[in-house]
């Protein structure tokens, strides 16, 4: 029989690569590069674990995740990865439900954290996760 080993979220989320995932302006969801940017700065994109959803885009509507930093009232620089590890810790069984500011960044600048932000990092957590954690295999 073979043994079933537990995924360590908090390991994976740490571990997960933000600089390789892109939101999309105007476009909801998380993507990856599919393609190099052409001479007219179109480029293809797929769903982050999604390959059939793919989409040709203008290379200046991307963002990468991995350039999101947040900042505490200390000046602590927090990472993606660093937020998303504090929402896992929250919500431990992945259901979002209502997870504060502080959560995501404890003791955040609040000229710089704001709750539409925080709202966009909600859903990109309940995408990769949701696709990481819960993909049928």
């Amino acid at each position: 029989m073979s043994e079933t080993k537990e995924i360590n979220k908090e390991e994976v989320l740490k571990a997960l690569d933000f600089n390789s995932l892109f939101r999309v302006k105007e476009l909801e969801g998380v993507y990856t590069l599919g393609s190099k940017v052409n001479k007219s700065g179109m480029i293809k994109v797929a769903e982050f674990l999604n390959g059939s959803n793919n989409k040709i885009v203008h290379a200046k509507r991307l963002q990468s995740l991995g350039s999101k930093v947040f900042f505490t009232n200390d000046n602590k620089k927090l990472t993606m990865n660093d937020v998303f590890v504090n929402i896992a810790n929250f919500t431990k069984d992945n259901e979002i439900v209502n997870v504060p500011l502080e959560v995501m960044v404890p003791d955040y600048y609040e000229d710089l954290f704001k709750t539409y932000e925080a709202e966009k990092i909600l859903s990109w957590y309940e995408s990769i996760t949701d696709r990481l954690f819960h993909a049928v295999v």
